[in-house]
Parts: structure tokens; C-alpha cells; sequence
């Protein structure tokens, strides 16, 4: 990989690991490590969406040389990550209950 794309996986890596912390802190801010799956998915749906699929809606700007839809993306993350920590907290009531 080039030193382009691993600041871009940095970049990704950021948006994921901020959207988990506030997906988490949004829903569920009791929990010790109820941030790490909101973040993992939310990287997830980045990989998926903006590198296996290429699947674009919006302006494209550019982020160390490539084309990136980057406000799609970004919601894309926000929502995966407040979903998958909605469904941690109902899976995690559950098991207490």
C-alpha cells in the first residue's frame, strides 16, 4: 500500500472509531466498551460501501489523491453505528433481563 492510501485508512479509521464514540455515547453511555462494534461496523460499511462496492451519492472530493464521496460516507458510518449500537443495547437488555 501506498503512503496515500494508509492516511486514507487513516482517515476512515477516525470517522469509524468518532462515529462508534458517538453512537455509543448517544445510546448507551453506561456501558465500559459499548463503542468498539458501533465502530467496528461503521468501518465496515466504509470498507464495504466505499471500496468493494463504489457506491456514490453526492459531491466527490478529493483525500490524498482519491475520489472520495466522503459526506455519503460519512453518513453511511453515522447511521451503521447508531444502528448496531441500538441493537447492542436491546441484545444486551435482553440478556439481563
Amino acid at each position: 500500500m501506498t503512503n496515500n492510501a494508509v492516511a486514507l485508512a487513516g482517515v476512515f479509521t477516525a470517522i469509524s472509531v468518532a462515529a462508534g464514540i458517538g453512537a455509543w455515547r448517544l445510546v448507551d453511555p453506561g456501558r465500559r466498551w459499548g463503542a468498539i462494534l458501533p465502530a467496528a461496523a461503521a468501518f465496515g460499511v466504509l470498507y464495504f460501501v466505499g471500496h468493494r462496492l463504489d457506491w456514490t451519492i453526492g459531491p466527490r472530493v478529493s483525500v490524498f489523491g482519491f475520489d472520495v464521496a466522503l459526506p455519503w460516507e460519512i453518513l453511511l458510518a453515522v447511521i451503521s453505528a447508531v444502528a448496531t449500537a441500538l441493537f447492542q443495547r436491546v441484545v444486551a437488555d435482553r440478556l439481563r433481563a
